[in-house]
């Protein structure tokens, strides 16, 4: 009975959550952190070292190392369970940290293991299995997993599988390179997909991992689904049970049906006149869209649960990584490098967005910013 009514007593002012992306440093990987003030917008706190170096992915027309979006990739920074974990491409580890629910600027690192491969770009946390699986996109490709606990991360033994696709460290892209990484429904799979490269003849894929007991499947289901290109991002459509949108950089997105067996079926690619690179995406609760967001035009691009358009949003500055936060409202925060910025776009309702902010930061000049995370704690009992 103290425990409860201490915390129902007041407390001291606080945001309502945290927005967090990393700097992608080759010199030193940091974690942006700003709060999420009452109405949505941002306020820079800090920035916090992950004790890991960032990686620079090369531009296979140029053989330079790339500007925006390095790591060719979504989900290189997620949030689950009070944690923050992160990769770091250059130095081949994770990192997580754990969240305080009073004051979620508050990070504090806890984990710092290796992924077991080269060049982490992208991460999975399931909350049922308190498993994290991190995509490794470099020469050693593939994904290793970890279980979680409040001590850390513990690497689990045998898990790393290896992907049908080769490539270099650092990648050379984008095309041909690992895309993104995520849990099904209820956690009975895990997803892969990974871009095609037409040039060299090489087709891009989702590949599926069956789970049973906390352990991978030896062999992955290689889907390929009617019409993509290069498949990137993954999302869960909630509202339909098994549905998975997919970003597609060089056509659009595409949607399909998750079956158990790990086949995806009734999967369509759908093509999005005027874009440029459609690569993220995410499911808002509120609104009941899906939105993508485009490196090339900086539109972000609201679809229904079956894939049909609803209204285009533009923004600028190269948008890349984007996470939506629900708070009374639904937020879409949106990295955006080619002005070192994030955008705080409010979801009114379908088809209706306006633009709360464009909070610019001092990262000196380097456009390797990626990733972008939220947490939103749970509301108490008292509130």
């Amino acid at each position: 009975m103290f425990f409860s009514l201490v915390n129902c007593l007041p407390q001291p002012a606080q945001s309502l959550g945290a927005v967090y992306f990393q700097t992608n440093n080759p010199q030193g990987n940091m974690i942006v952190v700003s709060s999420i003030q009452q109405d949505g917008s941002l306020a820079f706190s800090k920035m916090v070292p992950t004790n890991g170096k960032g990686g620079l992915s090369i531009d296979a027309a140029t053989g330079s190392p790339v500007g925006a979006d390095p790591l060719f990739t979504q989900d290189s920074v997620i949030t689950g369970d009070g944690f923050l974990f992160t990769v770091n491409a250059g130095s081949n580890c994770v990192s997580m940290f754990k969240i305080n629910p009073r004051d979620p600027t508050d990070i504090r690192l806890i984990a710092n293991p290796s992924t077991q491969g080269e060049f982490p770009v992208s991460l999975a946390y399931s909350s049922r299995l308190r498993m994290l699986c991190a995509l490794n996109g470099g020469q050693k490709n593939g994904v290793h997993c970890f279980q979680v606990s409040e001590n850390g991360l513990q690497s689990i033994p045998g898990s790393t599988r290896p992907l049908p696709f080769q490539q270099t460290t650092p990648p050379k892209g984008p095309l041909g390179t690992a895309s993104d990484i995520l849990f099904s429904e209820n956690s009975d799979q895990l997803l892969v997909s990974v871009k095609g490269n037409p040039p060299a003849n090489f087709t891009g894929f989702v590949a599926s991992f069956p789970i049973q007991q906390r352990t991978l499947a030896q062999q992955p289901i290689i889907n390929v689904p009617s019409g993509s290109v290069a498949p990137f991002s993954m999302s869960l459509v909630p509202s339909v049970k098994d549905r998975v949108l997919f970003t597609d950089a060089g056509v659009g997105f595409g949607l399909g049906q998750l079956n158990r067996d790990g086949k995806i079926t009734a999967s369509q690619t759908i093509p999005v006149q005027g874009q440029g690179a459609i690569c993220w995406s995410d499911f808002s609760q509120k609104t009941g869209s899906v939105y993508m967001v485009d490196i090339k035009t900086s539109l972000v691009t609201e679809v229904d649960k079956d894939g049909q358009l609803i209204k285009q949003h533009p923004l600028s500055g190269n948008t890349i990584d984007m996470r939506i936060a629900s708070l009374d409202q639904d937020f879409l925060y949106v990295n955006t490098p080619g002005d070192q910025s994030v955008k705080v776009l409010r979801l009114d309702a379908r088809g209706q967005t306006t633009l709360v902010q464009s909070l610019q930061f001092d990262l000196k000049g380097a456009l390797s910013q990626q990733g972008m995370a939220v947490f939103v704690p749970r509301k108490s009992k008292c509130q």
